[in-house]
């Protein structure tokens, strides 16, 4: 409540709110992993991914391996002892970035049948030498190995670590069938006492790929036989012996040397921050005693941070983070647009990367192949093998039709968060060559939607928001087959226009700006007639390439509703409909019924649960004034990221219902994670719980919100509003009412409550007052 004392009773507060987030936060033993055999680190384009031991055998175990820019470097790092793998003792990631693993092992080949004379215990024997291992990720490999004998005699060991390169694709190496191969050459120069290296060239025509190992320790001599590099270590009682290895990718004749040259752990979501502020980037911070949230927002900042590509000329480009791991370790379109827009209330730094990077994909010529035309944004951007040899077109598909709506929205954003009028002038250029796609060729009728269909040989199917190619069905479970109108692209388009209308008008063209407000004013109209199902109380999936209502139950009308394309008249049917038991799991919206005959809680897009999908609907409901069912959602998400390793949402998981037959959702079995848009959909929870929106032409920031009795505070630190900064304690009090207080402003910064755009139930009295009692804060 305004003038509530809330220092002197903040003791109070913080007992309620942790007895409160006990009780209604599930307890659980469980922790479910992704790819559960795998353990990755991964630090810009560099990913390790090794077997739960920490060593790498990717010929028997398909995706492990050391890879650079796609590319498997090494396919085979083992250590060996005395001729045996050490004994694991314990193995894991410290931080996204690095892994720590203990080993033993006995101080000779013999030492068993020396275990009696020397009057020790087998278990005493077998782990009288200790190993560690910490590895680094980071533009390479970094590894530091310390050997140390903590027993009473000398040990004698042979070291050798196994060594392959096979230079496979990832996505080669995930389904273990090589499309393209070469011979690779070892080359060996080693110093009589200290140092070595060793060379991998891959010796393809049209390929210049290779690796270099680096191996160091102080009075060691290396060798190299058979692709296995040995030394001899002797160490007396309680003596150490510390060796290096450094592993450098070699792309196009160019070596990079690895990030870490002075490894250290530590990289949680506090180095996250600080080294985020070191870069330039301001970010908004989060504060709540309710530690599911605490937990689930900082993953989601040290993920986003270490998912970055570092591609691009400018600090911000470099800030574009990769689609996720481990398969989707590049730059794509739809998904840095949507982790960005997600992403304005904690950074617009994220928004103009994206936009600044894209622009320079964008589409320039018609090329079929990469379903490439002028003015068109790429679906994914990739420079493993086979996109550089031309044998799939990931080079640069522009086989997506999300991706150019929401270039167009996210400048539009953009420009509402930071009113940056300069910046935003840099982005017309490409938006207008965006823009004029879409109005131009996007539509392949004339009907005035947008219909999808590839000119692509070995294109992208589906290039909706469910874009796998047995993602759209009609109700009797057949596949639908393109050209199809998706309802979520004319609500993309129609968000589109809305916001590139606002942008135009701040820029000084109102022509362009009104005519922009009147296509979207159409559309809308006819998209409400066409696509709205009475029957059904919903919103159809598609048009067919007849013009037929495609009537399969999915989530994608929750994109509409996040859009604002709905009608308000169909709004509460279709929040209703999205929330029954054949929709809602318990754990989230799925991406189909239950009781379509093509369901499965265990395909991509057939049944699963989609966190960025959540977040978005959650948005969607709190445009529309359904704070409660807002609030349903976002609890469901929270709830399923404590049952995920590291508090941490993956790409998607299981559409089970949650029941005392299914404790847990599943987890879709390629699934990444981390995701860049899992991580940023933790953001716009929390926004769309605070009815955040920012005006920052008028230096304007707008909340509505509604706090949960599981969540009754929380605080946003230095929530940028175009060029002030804000931050705000927002607390639910006895009564279920929420307010808040201004704790810290800096700029020209104005703070009002108003009900959000398309709230049904928000009178025009209803606004005044709450613009009135604004004037207190």
């Amino acid at each position: 409540m305004p003038g509530l004392d809330l220092t002197s009773v903040s003791r109070v507060t913080n007992h309620i709110g942790t007895l409160i987030a006990r009780s209604t936060y599930m307890t659980t033993e469980m922790l479910l992993r992704v790819f559960p055999d795998l353990l990755f680190v991964y630090k810009e384009r560099t990913l390790i991914a090794t077997g739960r031991d920490g060593w790498i055998d990717g010929e028997s175990q398909g995706l492990q391996g050391f890879y650079h820019r796609d590319t498997r470097l090494l396919s085979r790092y083992r250590l060996l002892v005395n001729g045996k793998p050490p004994r694991l003792d314990a193995f894991s990631a410290v931080d996204p970035y690095s892994t720590l693993g203990y080993y033993v092992c006995p101080p000779t080949p013999d030492a068993a049948d020396k275990r009696d004379a020397l009057g020790l215990s087998e278990k005493e024997i077998d782990r009288q030498v200790v190993i560690s291992v910490a590895r680094f990720a980071g533009e390479g490999l970094c590894e530091e190995t310390e050997i140390t004998n903590h027993g009473l005699t000398a040990a004698t060991l042979n070291l050798a670590w196994e060594l392959k390169a096979d230079f496979a694709g990832l996505l080669e190496a995930r389904s273990d069938k090589r499309q393209q191969s070469a011979p690779v050459s070892d080359h060996w120069h080693a110093k009589p006492v200290k140092q070595a290296e060793l060379r991998f060239d891959y010796k393809h025509p049209q390929l210049d790929r290779g690796v270099v190992l680096r191996f160091e320790a102080e009075g060691v001599t290396f060798r190299y036989v058979a692709s296995t590099v040995m030394c001899l270590v002797e160490l007396g009682p309680q003596q150490s012996q510390r060796i290096s290895v450094v592993a450098t990718p070699v792309f196009d004749g160019e070596p990079y040397e690895p990030a870490v040259t002075a490894p250290s752990f530590g990289m949680n979501h506090n180095g996250a921050l600080k080294q985020q502020r070191q870069t330039g980037g301001g970010v908004c911070t989060l504060h709540t005693h309710n530690s599911t949230v605490q937990l689930a927002w900082d993953r989601a900042v040290a993920d986003l941070w270490a998912l970055r590509l570092g591609q691009g000329d400018t600090p911000a480009e470099k800030w574009v983070p990769a689609a996720g791991l481990p398969l989707y370790d590049n730059l794509f379109g739809r998904d840095a647009l949507t982790i960005a827009g997600q992403s304005l209330m904690w950074s617009p730094r994220l928004a103009e990367g994206a936009l600044r990077l894209l622009a320079r994909h964008l589409g320039t010529k018609d090329n079929d192949f990469y379903d490439e035309q002028p003015g068109r944004v790429p679906q994914q951007v990739r420079r493993g093998p086979l996109a550089e040899l031309g044998i799939t077109p990931w080079r640069h598909d522009y086989g997506d039709y999300a991706a150019p709506c929401a270039y167009l929205v996210l400048l539009g954003g953009y420009h509402l968060v930071t009113g940056d009028k300069e910046r935003t002038r840099e982005f017309l250029e490409p938006a207008r060559r965006v823009l004029g796609w879409l109005q131009e060729r996007a539509d392949l009728d004339g009907d005035g939607f947008l219909e999808y269909k590839t000119r692509a040989s070995n294109g992208q199917k589906h290039q909706g928001w469910k874009d796998s190619n047995d993602a759209v069905r009609y109700a009797d479970g057949r596949e639908v087959e393109p050209p199809i109108a998706a309802c979520e692209i004319q609500g993309y388009w129609y968000a589109a226009q809305l916001l590139m209308a606002e942008v135009f008008l701040h820029m000084g063209e109102p022509s362009r700006a009104f005519g922009l407000l009147r296509d979207a004013l159409a559309l809308k109209r006819c998209f409400n007639e066409a696509f709205w199902m009475p029957e059904e109380d919903f919103i159809a999936f598609a048009l067919d390439a007849e013009k037929q209502q495609v009537t399969s139950i999915v989530s994608n009308a929750a994109h509409c509703l996040a859009t604002g394309i709905v009608e308000h008249r169909y709004a509460l049917a279709l929040v209703r409909r999205l929330l029954q038991p054949d929709m809602f799991s318990g754990w989230g919206i799925r991406t189909l019924s239950s009781k379509h005959p093509a369901y499965n809680p265990l395909r991509y897009h057939l049944g699963s649960v989609w966190p960025v999908e959540n977040a978005t609907a959650a948005f969607g409901m709190k445009r529309y004034g359904f704070t409660r069912e807002c609030n349903r959602v976002a609890r469901a998400m929270f709830e399923a990221s404590t049952l995920f390793e590291h508090h941490r949402l993956p790409e998607v998981f299981g559409g089970h219902q949650r029941d005392a037959r299914h404790p847990h959702p599943g987890i879709y079995p390629d699934a990444c994670a981390p995701q860049g848009w899992s991580a940023s959909a933790i953001f716009w929870l929390v926004q769309s719980m605070l009815g955040i929106f920012t005006y920052a032409p008028l230096n304007l920031l707008i909340v509505d919100p509604t706090l949960p009795a599981w969540l009754p505070e929380l605080r946003l630190l230095d929530m940028q509003v175009g060029r002030g900064k804000v931050s705000i304690h927002f607390k639910r009090d006895r009564t279920g009412r929420t307010d808040y207080r201004i704790v810290e402003r800096s700029g020209p910064v104005r703070v009002v409550r108003q009900s959000p755009p398309d709230d049904l139930s928000a009178s025009p009295l209803t606004r005044i007052k709450e613009l009135a009692g604004s004037l207190f804060h």
